[in-house]
């Protein structure tokens, strides 16, 4: 694992930002998990960035 977030259990968006720019050129997957338990859930995610080169 390169990154991790975990939420807050708030309805309110948070920007997170993770530098993986040593890893430009490499093959990373994005998992997105809900591993919440009870009746009611979701999982938002908004505006994912991923750069492909360096600036």
């Amino acid at each position: 694992m390169l990154a991790k977030a975990t939420g807050r259990g708030a309805e309110q968006y948070r920007r997170v930002v993770f530098d993986l720019s040593a890893h430009i050129g490499d093959r990373i997957y994005v998992e997105i998990v809900d591993r919440a338990t009870g009746g009611w859930g979701h999982i938002s995610v908004d505006d994912v960035n991923v750069p492909v080169r360096r600036p």
